[in-house]
């Protein structure tokens, strides 16, 4: 796949046979050209390789072995693997029209808060005395918008397409449905209510048509509707015992349609009612008795053995190891702009330095407390305390997770780690975030906070700020390093403000967000090496502030414990006596409930460089004599 890919297509298969090579020729004699397709094969031999052959010489094919089973791991698998926005699927027993591609992706391509799009599956030449294909079709397009429209959302995932953000938000598909999972089926069902429930919406268009050879017998038929009505009820009840009361309409319209309306799939006869029935409630026994995670929304199986192979992309994928950052006194900048289209998404930027017991604890309450859709960027500077390991089995542990890790060779500081992590960030988010490997949130809206305190067009960040003074100390970073801007007039309004103005609103460094549009104009962190790393924050929040943009204050819902990398540079006693605190629960709960760090500041930083405080303090004295 290149750069220019417009969008995905995941074809999985098991023992499909010769079917699946017009399956992939049909995709590949679309009118949409820069796309790839991932045939993903979860056979017991090597017939998809045989079937498909010279087809395989394709560039835009690749053909994915993999262990995992059912559609649903499959269909992760394949999303993983894909490096596109926009991915459609189709199955392995059916033929793609010409647009297909083209229509199923036009609806995410308009609607940034689309998730999921599906299309027309039509059915192929079959004998209607022998048995029937499962179809689906639509004359008119659709939007829903919430939950009390999944009535209307009747597709079927043949002819189906998702935003890829969207599955990281929603932790992937429930690999418990599906053909080939416990459940049986359901598991585009399921996606969708979970989408409509998160604030995404779904689309219908009679345009992008496949066409379905999946032929079932007459005898096949209620053993067919009752795995389907299985997986429905069981999605329906693990939603229930998730608080979302809202399907109760769904169900409510279900009943109505088995008693007194003709059902969407209707066999006409008063067995295959019953075989509906029947499936429905041990789909809903079933879902009653599995146990949940609550923080993906999926059924959590005491066997996660096949969950847990269901991505290896993520888990095998090498870190990015980049070369030396030279620091200099140009502002880094983002060298992707954000397309005219981004969407609500928070990038969260996670430095790292040797502090690994931290890192455990920020991490894993960032999953289980983060409820915005979001991508993670790990940046580790070097570090030698099994840091790099943790962060390796955690992504493994955490495969739906859209994560990137980059693994620096060395210490690159605090303020290039920053840089390089949002850098790395997906150019269609809206928001990026920096989350310290030294805090822990601690409530279920800290990031949806964040979010709602900087939409006026003027605050380009949002955290825990206060009024501070702007003391020698802190100006001492700018008049030293002498900082280049792009933009002359930022340097003279800057110097203008610091001349003017002893006291400015500063934003504390541990936790927040900020919005990528503006941060494209203002620059980033200077790259300011180890010895001034701890103030150039002040020196780019008042570029903020010279360049005409607000901060916005929250009450913000994540401890930080402390200064993690200060006190691992010059207080080694401190953090061993912290960390032994953290190991007592009841010592953890009093700080948290205090929320205050365990230690506050032994000794000003620049006491520890007598030289160097007076060098800057004469650089100070010259630099406020300048007109």
């Amino acid at each position: 796949m290149t750069a220019v890919t417009a969008a995905s297509v995941v074809v999985c298969t098991r023992n499909p046979g010769p079917r699946i090579r017009e399956t992939v020729a049909s995709i590949l004699r679309g009118t949409e050209a820069r796309f790839a397709l991932l045939v993903v094969d979860q056979s017991d031999d090597d017939q998809v390789a045989l079937a498909l052959g010279d087809l395989l010489v394709d560039a835009r094919v690749q053909h994915l072995r993999s262990a995992t089973r059912g559609l649903s791991a499959g269909r992760n698998v394949g999303v993983t693997a894909a490096s596109t926005e926009h991915i459609a699927f189709t199955d392995d027993d059916c033929v793609a029209t010409p647009t297909w591609l083209a229509d199923i992706i036009a609806p995410l391509r308009r609607d940034d808060r689309a998730a999921v799009v599906f299309g027309t599956v039509k059915p192929a030449s079959y004998d209607p005395a022998l048995g029937f294909l499962p179809s689906y079709s639509r004359t008119e397009p659709l939007l829903a918008r919430s939950i009390h429209d999944k009535h209307r959302v009747e597709g079927i995932g043949a002819s189906m397409a998702i935003r890829r953000s969207a599955w990281v938000a929603l932790h992937g598909f429930d690999e418990t449905l599906g053909a080939g999972g416990r459940c049986h089926s359901a598991e585009e069902t399921d996606f969708v209510m979970r989408a409509l429930l998160g604030g995404f919406h779904v689309h219908e268009t009679p345009a992008a048509a496949v066409i379905h050879s999946g032929f079932r017998t007459w005898a096949q038929a209620p053993q067919v509707l009752g795995q389907y009505l299985h997986g429905i009820g069981a999605s329906l009840t693990k939603l229930v015992r998730l608080g979302h009361w809202q399907v109760a309409t769904v169900l409510a319209r279900l009943a109505v349609r088995w008693t007194v309306a003709r059902p969407v799939v209707d066999m006409g006869t008063e067995a295959h009612r019953r075989a509906r029935l029947s499936g429905f409630l041990a789909g809903v026994r079933a879902g009653l008795a599995m146990p949940i995670d609550r923080h993906t929304g999926h059924f959590a199986l005491p066997d996660r053995s096949t969950r847990a192979t269901a991505v290896p992309v993520v888990a095998a994928a090498p870190a990015a190891v980049l070369p030396a950052v030279i620091a200099d006194r140009a502002p880094g900048r983002l060298s992707r702009a954000a397309p005219a289209s981004t969407l609500e998404r928070v990038s969260i930027v996670v430095p790292n330095w040797n502090a690994q017991p931290f890192l455990a604890r920020a991490l894993e309450a960032l999953v289980a407390r983060t409820t915005c859709p979001y991508e993670l960027i790990i940046v580790d500077n070097g570090s030698t305390d099994g840091s790099k390991a943790y962060i390796r089995t955690f992504l493994d542990r955490h495969p739906a997770i859209d994560a990137t890790f980059i693994d620096n060779a060395e210490n690159r500081f605090f303020s290039t780690a920053c840089n390089q992590g949002f850098d790395a960030a997906s150019p269609t988010s809206k928001y990026l975030c920096l989350y310290c490997n030294d805090v822990e949130a601690r409530s279920d809206t800290w990031l949806q906070d964040l979010v709602d305190a900087i939409q006026p067009d003027d605050v380009i960040a949002a955290g825990l700020a206060m009024t501070k003074p702007i003391t020698d100390r802190y100006r001492g970073v700018f008049f030293s390093y002498e900082p280049e801007y792009p933009d002359p007039s930022v340097g003279v309004r800057l110097a203008a403000l610091l001349r003017d103005t002893n006291e400015a609103m500063h934003l504390e460094g541990h936790c927040f967000l900020l919005k990528r549009a503006l941060l494209e104009r203002t620059g980033l962190y200077l790259h300011t090496g180890p010895f001034a790393q701890y103030h150039s924050d002040w020196e780019w929040y008042l570029r903020f502030a010279a360049m005409g943009y607000r901060i916005a204050s929250v009450d913000l819902q994540v401890h930080h414990w402390h200064s993690i990398s200060e006190l691992l540079a010059f207080h080694p006693d401190l953090y061993r006596d912290l960390l032994a605190r953290l190991d007592d629960p009841a010592t953890r709960e009093r700080y948290l409930a205090e929320g205050r760090p365990m230690y506050e500041a032994e000794s000003g930083f620049l006491s520890r460089f007598p030289t160097a405080r007076a060098r800057w303090v004469e650089r100070v004295r010259r630099w406020s004599r300048r007109p």
